[in-house]
């Protein structure tokens, strides 16, 4: 917020220059704390909202604040907005040949909001979480098919088992009893630890996406924030 904004607190009990703020913007003495977003003259980017306290509400602010303005929106923060949705979010299991392949491959998909390698009925499995107002369970299915990062899905929900037996048939869709246990660390976003971004305090999502780029060269600092940039120096 300090990078892309100028924050500034107005107390909601106070007087002087606080009172007169609250006055202009037609907020009462007392209320709940809100959050609004003006441009160099003060003028609302936003209608007024209230009640909007959560990190994935403000980041979704923040961005329509940004495009309000039509100022770019950088990428670590529609990251931050994709990664805090927690409404709606399914997470699948995919067996493949290589979880170090396909943690990777997929955790560039967009829509796809966290990866884990793990282990399964003897298998090695990548377990995804996905927003599937981004990327549904068909478009994921067929995706991984294409990027051959799935002999077998394992899937959480009845819905996602019947998308997966139309696709791949009934003998490679099975529904899950029971969580994939971790691979070990070491195997965890395998080549972000081979890397010298593996310092930094990156999110979860910031670690997938680096994770992925890193594998085929691309710039995996697009994905970071400024002062992660700094950091590096």
């Amino acid at each position: 917020m300090e990078t892309e904004f100028i924050p500034v607190v107005v107390h909601n009990n106070k007087g002087g220059r606080d009172a007169e703020l609250l006055k202009r913007y037609g907020e009462p003495s007392w209320n709940n704390p809100v959050m609004r977003f003006v441009n160099a003259s003060g003028k609302d980017l936003l209608p007024r909202r209230d009640g909007v306290w959560d990190t994935h509400g403000i980041a979704e602010r923040m961005i329509a604040s940004l495009r309000a303005a039509k100022e770019e929106v950088p990428s670590y923060l529609e990251l931050a907005a994709l990664e805090t949705r927690t409404e709606g979010i399914e997470t699948t299991t995919f067996a493949m040949s290589c979880f170090w392949e396909g943690e990777s491959r997929l955790g560039a998909l967009a829509g796809v909001t966290g990866t884990r390698a793990g282990w399964l009925e003897g298998r090695e499995v990548v377990e995804l979480k996905f927003d599937p107002k981004r990327i549904s369970y068909e478009q994921l299915l067929l995706q991984a098919r294409k990027m051959n990062c799935m002999s077998h899905a394992f899937v959480s929900t009845k819905s996602q088992l019947e998308v997966a037996e139309e696709l791949l048939g009934t003998s490679n869709a099975t529904l899950a009893k029971t969580a994939a246990k971790d691979a070990k660390a070491s195997d965890q976003l395998y080549y972000l630890k081979k890397s010298p971004l593996a310092k930094l305090n990156l999110s979860p999502l910031q670690k997938t996406r680096v994770n992925a780029d890193l594998r085929v060269g691309a710039d995996a600092k697009r994905w970071l924030s400024p002062r992660q940039k700094a950091a590096l120096n």
